[in-house]
């Protein structure tokens, strides 16, 4: 299958605080070699917003967290992901803004997790897959 240019991970409007949820997930992603996340976020009031990338290898791997975007203010943030050779590295939960560099899988997803209650809050997390 070809890889598309752009894919949407998410697109939400948020007024209440959400509890790691998870979006639909872009599949068929094999040959995909980097990908570029984009998170926009907008809105007043709230505490926290977190958008969590993750990958799988395949329907029934595991899913793994490769970054983590965080907003305590409405902003715009991206990473960069590349899969690549690297020395083996243990999973963990990732940091607030940081990154898992050289594991891409075949699946992305976001899980989307806020708090406080927020006025036109609203979250966009794009990727820009190579």
């Amino acid at each position: 299958m070809a890889i598309p240019t752009i894919v949407s991970l998410a697109s939400l409007t948020i007024t209440t605080a959400i509890s790691a949820q998870r979006q639909t997930a872009i599949t068929d992603l094999e040959g995909m070699t980097g990908a570029v996340i984009e998170a926009e976020f907008a809105g007043t009031g709230g505490s926290t917003a977190v958008a969590l990338i993750r990958t799988r290898l395949g329907t029934s791997g595991t899913w793994r967290e490769v970054a983590s975007i965080d907003f305590a203010a409405a902003g715009s943030k991206f990473c960069t992901l590349i899969r690549g050779a690297a020395s083996v590295a243990a999973f963990s939960t990732l940091s607030a803004n940081s990154v898992l560099a050289n594991f891409l899988g075949s699946e992305l997803e976001a899980v989307i997790t806020t708090t406080g209650t927020w006025t036109n809050g609203t979250l966009a997390v794009r990727a820009h897959l190579t």
